[in-house]
């Protein structure tokens, strides 16, 4: 099997310090420091290059408080480590992006929100980087097509955004995974609008993103896994540099290390998922089959013919 290109390098952001969900929405009300610790730790453990500190979209009293005393416990216990800084509440994000020490990442910064100035010249003034999510193109329905212009002229305001604020930290457009059991539009839309950050790429460039775990949401248990396996080969292929992923799901970080410069593919189903890759590099419209050695049953072939049939 041939051994994935070296330049193919991601950054994996662990997803799972989800701080307003039970039982980490417990440690931040009661300030359990090594709660928090330890649910980080597991994530760094399992591979995580850096971690999404989320408190989810709902706004309430203490959100602003909740989130800063999570960040900068965090900041104290692990110095180096980038912290992908997330909520729904901007101006929220906004005192806690400038006042938390880097590495940090405003994630995520809605193109043409109202707020979105602010965050991007707080994050400037602090060092820190910056997702910009291109929500107007992601909520037009032209179904007929997968909205490449509406994507570009995002990419225009967040770059502009981005230079009007000096932004000094990395830069990741957000390529919009969805739940693919909802909307599998979403799914192929996704995979578009990272080849076209990767072929339209402004100077100096995004990096393209796409939270993986996104797409599992609403699955049954027995096909999540394999349905994150796959958008993530085909998301790598098209050219994501940075997922947002459960890195304790070891199937799919053993994928990953197969389609990054970590090891050689070393059977014919992960060779085949090499070839589907490529194939999402490359566009094409036809993506390889699995293996006859794959059975039938099996969840990767059992996802693989929920998307192409």
């Amino acid at each position: 099997m041939v051994l994935p290109d070296p330049e193919r390098q991601v950054l994996l952001v662990g997803q799972s310090l989800e701080l307003w969900r039970p039982p980490l929405a417990d440690a931040v009300r009661e300030r359990d420091t090594a709660q928090l610790f330890v649910a980080a730790r597991r994530e760094l453990n399992a591979g995580a290059q850096a971690i999404d500190v989320n408190l989810g979209a709902e706004r309430y009293p203490t959100l602003r408080s909740d989130l800063r005393w999570a960040a900068i416990t965090l900041r104290g216990s692990f110095p180096s480590v980038p912290l992908f800084i997330d909520c729904g509440d901007l101006p929220a994000l906004t005192e806690v992006v400038e006042h938390v020490r880097p590495p940090l990442v405003a994630n995520a910064t809605p193109v043409g929100h109202p707020d979105a100035a602010a965050l991007a010249a707080a994050a400037a003034r602090n060092g820190a980087g910056i997702i910009c999510t291109p929500w107007r193109a992601a909520r037009t329905n032209a179904k007929e097509d997968t909205g490449i212009d509406a994507l570009l002229i995002d990419m225009d305001e967040a770059f502009e955004l981005c230079e009007r604020a000096g932004i000094r930290g990395p830069r990741y457009l957000d390529c919009v995974a969805v739940p693919a059991t909802r909307d599998m539009f979403g799914w192929f839309r996704s995979l578009a609008w990272l080849r076209a950050a990767r072929l339209e790429a402004p100077r100096p460039p995004f990096v393209p993103l796409v939270a993986v775990g996104n797409v599992g949401y609403g699955a049954p248990y027995r096909v999540r896994s394999a349905l994150l396996r796959i958008y993530a080969t085909l998301a790598i292929g098209a050219g994501a540099r940075a997922l947002i992923l459960p890195v304790e799901n070891r199937e799919l970080m053993h994928t990953i290390e197969m389609l990054t410069d970590q090891r050689y593919a070393n059977d014919l189903t992960e060779g085949w998922l090499w070839e589907l890759a490529a194939a999402a590099e490359e566009g094409r419209d036809r993506w390889p089959p699995p293996p006859h050695s794959l059975p039938e049953d099996d969840p990767l072939r059992v996802v693989y013919h929920a998307i192409v049939d």
